[in-house]
This record gives C-alpha cells, structure tokens and sequence, in this order.
C-alpha cells in the first residue's frame, strides 16, 4: 500500500549572483514540482508563493532576504540570509558578492526512525524476499543520503590545507578573520554520528571506532561522512574526527564558519560516504577502514598512516551498480581483505548481484590497482532496476528484466508501462528510481566475515533476499565453495521452505567451528547455527537464541519484540556471546550460553533515555570486553552517538 511519510521540511541553499540572490531546495521525499516557494527582503512583505524550480534568481531589494519553501506535507523551511557587499545595481556580477547557504528551519517536528516507531518500519521493511517492491516511497532509514547546505564565501581570507585526519578532515585552515560566534560565526557540531559502527582494539589497548556522520538534524546540515576516532576513557567518548566525505574545492568563510572546529568548517554535504565501516587495526596499530559511497555505488577504503589519513576507491562499476554494501574486512596475513555486495546489470535484461572478494596486493594499499578482485557467488538472475536499463528501456517487474516499451496498450496506469508479451501487448508494473532500497531485491545482503583457525583466508556467510536463503563459503583452491547453511531443502531449485539468514554474524573460532547468528524472518526469532568444521551436515537444525519475549523469557511470548538486527558474535571465556538489537524497544540485548551445550541466558542493556542497539560490536582490549553500540534519541533534540559499555 503506497503512502507518504514525510516530517522532513525542504533543505534550502540561497546564494549570492551578482545583483541576484539565486534560491535552491531539495526534499527528501517531495518531488521539485511539489515544492512552493516565497521570499521577502529586509522587514517587507512575502512575495505571493508560486511553484519551485531549480535555481530561481531573484533581484536583490535589501539588505537581507528571507526564503520560505514548502514541500507537498506542508512542511515548511524558513532562511533568512544577510547580503553581504555592495548591492550592484547595474545588474553585474559584484566582485565581493557573497554565496552563502544556509539551513532551514523545519517548522514540523523532525524525529529519527527510532522516534516514531522503528517496530513497525523493521516490520515492513527488512524482509521479506517475497516483497518485490519496497513499501513507503522515499523513507530514509538512517542514512540520508547526500546534499547540501552551507556557505561558502568572502574573497578576503586565503585558505590554505589542512592536514587530513583533523576534526575537518581535509578542510580549511583560515589565515585571517578567525570565527567569532558573538558575531554570528557558525561553529559546526556533530549531530547524528556514529552509525554504521565498526570497532576494533590495536595492540596497545586501545579502542578505534569508525562510523558514519548523518546530519546535524536540529541545524539541517545534511552531511554524510566517513568518520573515525579513538575512545577516550577519560571523557567516555569517541573523539570523532572527519576521515572522508568533505568537498575537497569547497573555500571556508572563517567569519561565517569555524574552519578550526568541527569539518573545518566545511557545511556543504559533499559525496554521501561512510556508509557500512569496517575497521581493523594492524600490528603497527594504525587503523584503516573499509566502507560504502553512496554517490559513487563504489567500495572504498581508507587507512592512517599515524599522521594523516588517506583513501582511495577498491571498486566501481558502471553508473546505477551499486558495490560495496555491507563490507567486511580483516587482515590475512597483514594485508586487507573485503567481502563485500555487489548488484548491477547483467545479461538479457537481468541484474546480477551476489558477494565479492578484494585481497590488496600489499599491507598498505594505495590505489585501485594494488586492490584483485574476484566474485565469490553470482546469481545471474537478480530482478532488474531502473537505473540498469539503457536507452528507453523500463525495468518490468513482473519478468525482472529492462525490457522496450511498446505500443499497443490503450492506456497504463501510473507507475506502469506498454510491453510485448505471449498474447499481446499488455500494461506491467515498472520499477523507478525513486523506489527505496534500503534493503536490495538481491543476493547477497548482510555480509559477514571471519578468519579461519589457521588465519590464512576468510569464511564468508550472507543472506539471499530472493529465495531467504542463508549461505556460507569458504575458498578451496581457487574456487570458492559456496552452501546452504539454512533455508532451502533439496538441490537448487530445492524446496523454498523459509526466509533465514536476515543480519548474519560469522564468527570462526580456533577448532575452525563456524558460529552464525542470524534472524528467521517467518517467526522473527534470533538463530544459532554451528557448523562443526564448518561443514554444512544434512538435518542440521538452527537453535532458538531469542523468541522476541521479555529478556528472561525463553519461549513464544504474547509480548513480542523484533529482536536480532545488527548483531555481532563472539567467542570468549569458553562461552558464545552474540549481542543484538531488540529494534522494538531500541535496547541492546546479550545473549551468553556456554560453548559446547546448556541453554541461553539473556539480558538487556540499560541506556535511559535512548533509542539504542544499533550496529552493536564485541571488541577485547585490554580493559576487558568492551559492548559497543549506536543510539538515537528524537523530541526537541535530536540526538545520536556511539556509546562503549563494559560488556556483562
């Protein structure tokens, strides 16, 4: 059923060209032509509304202008921005003309997922294979993905590099005019920080996080980096610094923005990155991290060098494939390993889609080239997209494949199109590049990856969406081996008797026992699954870890919760820890049972006031476990970070 879901007003950009102030917006779910826009200058009056288009150029009649638009939910932003300069009234371009943007101010609430409901959202959204279309047309679930907002002027301060790695990345560093917030200098703060967590403990103990930086929601700074930091015990936070994500040619105002604080001072979005981190921490005790980039559907990977940061692309492929979600990495041999999803287009009008391997060539790697690639599973017949289909081509979701539009048909409906078929032409359902994917119609989602008991390569286990199989692979020779862990009976096509394998965690423990903890989305239960040797044995049954019932419970309960997203799993002190999400209440849940037999005892982290539990990881240091895990809080404030817990 289609509905709308939007409490997001428009974000706008006003700029100065000239003797013109040039007005832009974009909506995370509206449309341009469901946008109004109106503007007054100084203390006048607002101009009549009328309908948005791209780049509105207004001449300039004061001092300051005021911009209001809103989208087709009545959500509505309002910036006000002072015209700097001399106002050039013979309508050329003024050399000290000033373009600044500035967010707006949404006067709806503005809640994060957590906030208004995140139960029902899971419920609709994470499985099932059988939903061949995603529900609610332009939802965002955690990550919003890439624009801009921010200013960027003055022609009177020189901006020289930064050195990467600090709190703004690769930002500017101003000269002169340092930022005075008395004068109405903008410090740029955090806001939404830390999702996507991947944790890992060097050496020396100590504790290296990466994630991803969202929004500052409250300032409607849409920002979408790579970010990473150290633990600091003494503060109990991670002192976040920009790794990725910042315009590299966007110029710093220092007397607009503090280019010593928080992106140097960068408020422009630039490319969407950060996305599903993986960190690992070598024996020098440098960090490096793989990651997803969003504008570029590209895996990335970036690593310090224990003085500044560097990154470079692994892999891209044509415009529309999307490769690098989900990315696991670990180091065999002292060199990066990642496996990773892929989907783009394939052959006769098909997608492919399925998990990828790149081994560097080195420890440390520099560029695409020191990177081989190799696929560790295809499936040749992945459902098409809108973006695969070339020329005037749509993407027919009843066969799954781009196929040409023809005539024939009276009249189609919308979000349908005129194609051949057996007994004529006929109008089918057409997917559009407008249709969420927080979770791809696909093979190969919620990658997960373990060193083997020897240390010499990677065991690899995934979800597939299309069949709700749960796999696992192991490379032998130089093939990989690739089974049914749980899901499917028989050999393929089998017997399609269940959807498992949703959020899979792999850990392989030293006897080379593959330990997978995963969700069975027909009864949402949290599973565990040993392969002995990791062999997949016939009649090998999944064991219940949590029914979705009160923490103590362990059996069906009438109370239930969605339980088992984002988990990780571990093994220490003889035991088999696996921590999870109860995405229902927003808690962090432990599940322990001794390795080897008895049963599962469980509990539920304490955070008040939070809507925790996501992305949780299980790191040892040498303060002992450590439970890290991402939260959220919505209301007046929105709010979001990484917490580190002793873990029970």
């Amino acid at each position: 059923i289609p509905f709308t879901l939007d409490v997001d007003a428009p974000r706008v950009q006003v700029r100065r060209d000239g003797a013109r102030v040039s007005i832009k917006a974009v909506d995370d779910v509206a449309d341009d032509a469901e946008l109004r826009v109106r503007y007054a200058f100084d203390q006048g009056a607002f101009s009549p509304w009328e309908p948005y288009h791209d780049a509105i150029l207004v001449p300039i009649k004061g001092s300051k202008i005021t911009v209001e638009v809103s989208d087709g939910e009545e959500n509505i932003a309002t910036v006000s921005q002072p015209l700097r300069g001399k106002i050039d009234t013979t309508g050329q371009a003024a050399s000290e003309g000033c373009g600044c943007a500035v967010p707006g101010q949404n006067n709806s609430p503005s809640l994060p997922l957590g906030a208004f409901g995140v139960a029902g959202v899971l419920a609709l959204l994470r499985s099932r294979r059988r939903r061949l279309q995603e529900v609610a047309a332009g939802m965002t679930v955690l990550a919003i993905s890439g624009s801009w907002a921010g200013c960027s002027c003055s022609e009177e301060t020189k901006v020289e590099e930064q050195p990467t790695g600090g709190s703004g990345g690769a930002a500017g560093q101003p000269t002169t005019n340092p930022c005075n917030p008395d004068d109405g200098c903008t410090q740029l703060k955090p806001g939404l920080v830390g999702s996507y967590t991947s944790a890992a403990a060097a050496p020396d103990g100590t504790l290296w996080v990466a994630g991803y930086n969202e929004a500052d929601v409250d300032e409607g700074y849409p920002y979408g980096d790579l970010v990473v930091g150290k633990f600091n015990t003494e503060t109990g936070a991670v002192d976040w610094k920009t790794v990725d994500g910042t315009d590299p040619d966007e110029e710093v105002d220092p007397t607009l923005f503090d280019a010593e604080g928080w992106r140097g001072g960068k408020s422009e979005a630039g490319p969407d990155v950060g996305l599903w981190t993986s960190l690992v921490v070598g024996e020098d005790g440098n960090p490096s991290v793989a990651y997803y980039d969003v504008t570029n559907g590209a895996l990335k990977y970036a690593s310090w060098n224990g003085e500044s940061w560097s990154s470079h692309t692994v892999q891209q492929k044509a415009k529309g494939a999307q490769v690098g979600r989900y990315a696991k990495m670990n180091l065999v041999k002292g060199k990066p390993v990642i496996a990773f999803m892929f989907h783009e287009a394939g052959q006769g009008g098909a997608a492919i889609s399925g998990v990828r391997v790149a081994r560097a060539t080195s420890a440390t790697p520099g560029t695409t080239s020191d990177w081989a690639v190799e696929d560790v599973f295809v499936n040749a017949q992945t459902p098409c997209r809108a973006t695969f289909c070339e020329g005037s081509n749509k993407c027919n979701l009843t066969t799954g494949k781009c196929e040409a539009v023809v005539d024939g048909c009276s009249s189609c409906g919308s979000g349908e199109a005129c194609f051949a078929g057996a007994n004529g032409a006929g109008c089918q359902p057409i997917a559009s590049n407008s249709t969420p994917e927080a979770y791809p119609n696909a093979t190969g989602l919620y990658v997960a990856a373990s060193l083997n008991a020897a240390k010499s390569d990677i065991g690899v286990a995934f979800y597939d969406r299309l069949r709700g199989n749960l796999y696992v692979a192991r490379k032998s020779g130089n093939t990989w081996d690739v089974k049914i862990a749980d899901g499917q009976t028989g050999t393929d096509p089998g017997v399609d008797n269940g959807d498992v394998g949703i959020g899979a965690a792999l850990t392989i423990d030293d006897k080379d026992d593959w330990h997978l903890a995963y969700i069975n989305g027909l009864d949402e239960t949290l599973r565990y699954l040993l392969l002995k040797g990791g062999i997949v044995a016939d009649g090998q049954q999944s064991e219940v870890v949590d029914y979705g019932g009160p923490p103590g419970s362990n059996e069906p309960s009438a109370d239930k919760n969605l339980v088992g997203d984002d988990s990780s799993i571990q093994i220490a002190d003889n035991k088999i820890f696996i921590a999870y999400q109860n995405a229902t209440a927003g808690k962090l849940r432990v599940a322990v049972k001794p390795l080897g037999g008895g049963s599962w005892a469980r509990t539920e982290v304490k955070q008040d006031g939070k809507f925790a539990g996501f992305f949780s990881q299980q790191v040892a240091t040498g303060e002992g476990r450590k439970l890290i895990n991402f939260w959220r809080t919505g209301g007046a404030k929105v709010e979001g970070n990484v917490t580190v817990l002793d873990a029970p």
